[in-house]
């Protein structure tokens, strides 16, 4: 096992990054990402198109609470933030107050969601709709 001094992955793991790589930038100057294709838009944004759509506040978004009145919300809102932003999972945790693992689990949920329940995909889908049709 490597120590933190000598290199590996443990910056990452401990989330030891420097705030351009947390953004999704490099500290090297020149450095052009190429996952920067998806549109620019925050999760930030996103959480408060979803609250908005849902009757929630974003602190219920982000908080703990697992009612799945909310749980649901909170998954869409994940899948979105995944699907329109060139954003990591470690990014993407950090707004949403989860970690990685949260992440793919909702956005397994809402997968299967969208293809059992019609209305849940038509609800991600207008919500997708909105969110894309307010960057241009």
């Amino acid at each position: 096992m490597r120590s933190a001094d000598r290199g590996g992955r443990e910056g990452l793991q401990n989330r030891c990054v420097s705030p351009q790589e947390k953004d999704g930038g490099s500290s090297l100057p020149g450095y052009v990402n190429l996952r920067d294709f998806r549109c620019k838009i925050s999760c930030k944004e996103i959480l408060t198109v979803v609250a908005h759509r849902s009757g929630l506040t974003v602190d219920d978004l982000r908080g703990p609470v697992r009612a799945k009145g909310v749980a649901v919300w909170r998954q869409i809102a994940h899948a979105l933030c995944r699907d329109l932003t060139s954003h990591s999972f470690l990014q993407i945790g950090s707004a949403v107050n989860r970690d990685h693992t949260t992440l793919l689990n909702s956005l397994k949920r809402v997968e299967h969601y969208r293809q059992s329940d019609p209305q849940i995909a038509a609800i991600y889908e207008e919500l997708r709709s909105q969110i894309q049709s307010s960057l241009k």
